[in-house]
């Protein structure tokens, strides 16, 4: 899949997951006086990831040149004909919180493990982009020096 077809691709499941992650925090908002217990917790993050207090000043330049680079690195990709997903899945967390925070003053999180801060699946596409982007590598690496039996 290339040129055309990948950019459609591209564009096509990235609104297709950001349309995912939308309806879920606007479910779990309008809905949160059902969800204040168990799994599913509909709560206000007013801090950075991981429920860090990271002053305002700091967070936003930091956010919007981690997206900035991320889309630099989607378009080096695709020219390359390597895998650019890791990044458009940065790019689309990073956004859709962005976008909590100007619409609600906050991140809406919802899923609750009890023993780890509330998260959402735009947290989760940046925490698995993230482990993807630093395991492929070694995972490359050890199957390029495997030696044929």
């Amino acid at each position: 899949m290339h040129g055309l077809q990948a950019k459609r691709s591209v564009v096509f499941y990235s609104a297709l997951i950001l349309t995912v992650d939308r309806v879920l925090k606007i479910y779990f908002w309008q809905n949160r006086s059902d969800y204040q217990n168990g799994f599913f917790v509909a709560t206000l993050n007013p801090a950075a990831a991981f429920s860090l207090a990271i002053p305002q000043l700091v967070w936003w330049p930091l956010a919007l040149l981690i997206i900035f680079y991320c889309l630099y690195q989607v378009f080096r990709q695709l020219e390359q004909k390597q895998n650019y997903w890791p990044w458009i899945l940065i790019i689309l967390g990073a956004s859709s919180n962005m976008f909590d925070r100007i619409m609600y003053g906050g991140v809406l999180d919802y899923i609750n493990l009890g023993w780890w801060p509330v998260f959402n699946l735009s947290d989760s596409m940046i925490v698995l982009a993230v482990g993807w982007l630093l395991i492929g590598p070694l995972l490359d690496h050890v199957r390029s020096s495997r030696k044929p039996l």
